[in-house]
C-alpha cells in the first residue's frame, strides 16, 4: 500500500494525497496564493497538504505529475526518465503512454509518472465514480494539439484506457467566444457566458441548418482548426471585429452567447452519444468543459447513458487528482475504495466545529440577513458545497442584487444557486437525481416563490444536499424549512469577484469585516456579527 503525492503544474496549479487507494487530501494553489488560477506549486501548498495529511517527505511512495513544467515548480525538485533531466512533459504525452520517471524532490528520490492531460481528467473522474464498468468523455480547451483537448476513454476495474480522440474542439471555440464577446479571458470567465446564453436566442442561421455547425466542430488529427472559431464568430456576429466590454451583455451578445452555447452542448451530446458503449450504462465525466452545467443536464436527459458522474473538481485542478488515481489504481493496481458524496469534495484541513444556533441564524437569514459560512473541511474545485458560503433567503427578490452587486462586485445576470434539503428536491426542481456538487441545471417548479435564485429561463443550478455528507449545514436549511416551509437556501461561494473562494479562518474573517453589507460570519461552528 502506498502514499501518493499527485502535482499539477498548469493553470490552477494543484497538490493532493492519495494513501492505500484512497483520496484524502487535495488543495489549488489559489486558494493560499490568493490569485485566481494561480500556475504551478509552491513550497507553502506542499507544506500545507502533509501537514494536514499527517506525513511528510519520508512517507511519499510515489509521485505522480500532471502537466509537468519546470517553470512553474515554484520549489526545488528535478524530474528524469531514464536518467535524462526532463523540463517540460506538457502537450507531448497522449492516449495510454504512462511515462515512468524519477523525482528528486526535498532531498529524497522517489519514482513516479506522468500521464496525458486529458488522461488525468478521465483518471480523475473514473476512479472518484463507485462504477465498475465506464466509459469517459473528457474535453476542454487547451487550444494544443487535437490529443490535448477530447478523448474517449474507457474504465474498467482497476484499468483505465483511452480509446480514441474524437477531434471536438469545441470546447476551445466556446473559450475564444468568451473573450470575443468582451466577457473575460476565455476558459476563466466561461461561466459567465453560459449565464449570459440564458438571455439570449439562437441565431437563425443555426437554428435553420444545425447539424452543419455542430459537424463542423470535429476535425481531423491533421488538420488546422484555428482559423474555424474566427470565422465562425465572423458568421455569427456579422464582423471580423470583436466586442469591449462595454458590449459583453448586449442584446447581440446574448444571441451570439445562447448560440455557441448550443453548438456546445449538441456537438458534445452528439459525440457521447457515438460511442459504441456495448451495452454499458455508465458514463464519467471530465474536463473544464464539463463545469457547463447546461450541457451536463443534456446529457443526462438525452444520452443513452443512464448514470452519470463528474467529480467536483473537473477542471484542471483535478488533474493531480487523476495522475495520483491513474498511478494508485492502474500503475500500482492499489483496490479502488467507494467514495460518499462528502469524500470526494471535502478535501481541505478538518478543522474542529461547534454546532452553531441554528434557530438564531436560520431566523436571521428569513429577515433578509446574509450569512458568511465557513465551517468544516473545504471544498476541491470552484464550486462552493456547504463549507465555504454566503447564504441567504431565496425567496426575498432583492438578495441577488445584494449579493451580486454590492458584495460580490459581478454581472447582474449571473444567478445565483440554490440548495435543497435531498428529499425535497423533486417537489421544487424539475430533477431525477441528487446533484450534491452543483453540475446540473434544472427547472424549478415554481420560480415565483424562489426569485432569488430563478435565472431568466426559470432554471437554478442546483445543489442537493444530505446529512451525512455535510450535517451542520443540512441542519441549518433544515431549520429553515421549519421556519418558513421552504427547504432551500442560497448558496454562492465565498469570495470577491476575481477572487478565490477563501480556505483558512484568517481568510473567512479578512472577508467579513471587509464587506458592511454580510452580516453574519458563522466560523467553525462559532456566529460572529458586526
Amino acid at each position: 500500500m502506498a502514499t501518493i503525492l499527485g502535482l499539477h503544474y498548469g493553470h490552477h496549479g494543484s497538490a493532493c494525497i492519495v494513501k492505500d487507494g484512497k483520496l484524502i487530501a487535495a488543495l489549488s494553489s489559489e486558494r493560499l496564493s490568493r490569485e485566481k488560477f494561480s500556475y504551478g506549486v509552491t513550497d507553502e501548498l506542499l507544506d500545507y497538504v502533509f501537514d494536514w495529511a499527517g506525513i511528510n517527505v519520508n512517507d511519499i511512495d510515489y509521485i505522480a505529475l500532471s502537466d509537468w513544467n519546470e517553470k512553474f515548480a515554484f520549489h526545488p525538485i528535478e524530474v528524469r526518465h531514464e536518467g535524462k533531466k526532463i523540463d517540460c512533459l506538457w502537450n507531448q504525452i497522449y492516449d495510454n503512454e504512462c511515462l515512468a520517471l524519477e523525482v528528486d524532490f526535498r532531498g529524497r528520490t522517489k519514482i513516479g509518472c506522468y500521464i496525458g492531460h486529458q488522461m488525468a481528467h478521465a483518471a480523475a473522474a473514473y476512479y472518484t465514480s463507485n462504477f465498475d464498468e465506464a466509459y469517459c468523455f473528457t474535453l476542454d480547451a487547451s487550444g494544443a494539439k487535437h490529443k490535448n483537448n477530447s478523448l474517449i476513454s474507457y474504465g474498467n476495474g482497476k484499468a483505465l484506457t483511452s480509446l480514441y480522440c474524437p477531434g471536438l474542439m469545441v470546447g476551445v471555440a466556446y473559450g475564444f467566444f468568451t473573450e470575443y464577446l468582451g466577457i473575460g479571458g476565455q476558459v476563466y470567465k466561461a461561466g459567465s457566458t453560459m449565464a449570459l446564453a440564458g438571455y439570449g436566442k439562437i441565431l437563425r442561421c443555426v437554428k435553420d441548418d444545425p447539424m452543419s455547425y455542430i459537424n463542423g466542430c470535429f476535425f481531423p488529427d491533421d488538420q488546422d482548426y484555428h482559423q474555424w472559431y474566427s470565422n465562425l464568430w465572423k458568421e455569427l456576429s456579422g464582423s471580423d471585429v470583436f466586442f469591449d466590454h462595454s458590449q459583453s451583455d448586449s442584446e447581440q451578445a446574448m444571441d451570439i452567447a445562447a448560440t455557441i452555447q448550443y453548438i456546445f452542448e449538441n456537438a458534445i451530446l452528439q459525440c457521447i452519444n457515438n460511442i459504441d458503449s456495448i451495452g454499458v450504462k455508465n458514463l464519467c465525466l471530465g474536463g473544464g468543459s464539463m463545469l457547463n452545467c447546461t450541457t451536463n443536464s443534456l446529457i443526462l436527459h438525452n444520452s443513452k447513458f443512464d448514470n452519470l458522474h463528474l467529480f467536483p473538481g473537473c477542471g484542471d485542478d483535478g488533474g493531480c487528482i487523476g495522475a495520483a488515481l491513474y498511478a494508485a489504481h492502474h500503475v500500482l493496481g492499489e483496490e479502488r475504495y467507494l467514495y460518499s458524496d462528502g469524500e470526494i469534495c471535502f478535501l481541505g484541513p478538518d478543522r474542529a466545529s461547534i454546532e452553531p444556533d441554528y434557530a438564531y441564524l436560520a431566523q436571521a437569514i428569513s429577515e433578509g440577513k446574509v450569512v458568511a459560512w465557513s465551517n468544516g473541511r473545504s471544498e476541491f474545485g470552484p464550486r462552493a458545497l456547504g463549507n465555504r458560503s454566503l447564504l441567504a433567503d431565496p425567496r426575498n427578490p432583492e438578495i441577488r442584487e445584494r449579493i451580486n452587486f454590492k458584495i460580490k462586485h459581478r454581472e447582474w445576470y449571473r444567478p445565483l444557486a440554490p440548495v435543497v434539503l435531498e428529499e425535497f428536491a423533486s417537489e421544487w426542481f424539475d430533477f431525477p437525481v441528487k446533484s450534491p456538487y452543483m453540475l446540473f441545471t434544472m427547472k424549478i417548479k415554481n420560480p415565483e416563490k424562489l426569485p432569488a435564485v430563478s435565472h431568466v429561463d426559470d432554471t437554478a443550478r442546483i445543489q442537493t444536499a444530505n446529512e451525512k455528507a455535510n450535517p451542520h449545514y443540512y441542519r441549518l436549511i433544515k431549520e429553515f424549512y421549519s421556519l418558513t416551509g421552504v427547504p432551500v437556501l442560497v448558496n454562492t461561494s465565498l469570495n470577491g469577484n476575481g477572487e478565490p473562494i477563501v480556505e483558512t479562518d484568517q481568510h473567512a474573517i479578512n472577508f467579513f469585516y471587509s464587506n458592511e453589507l454580510v452580516d453574519i460570519l458563522v466560523l467553525n461552528g462559532k456566529i460572529f456579527t458586526k
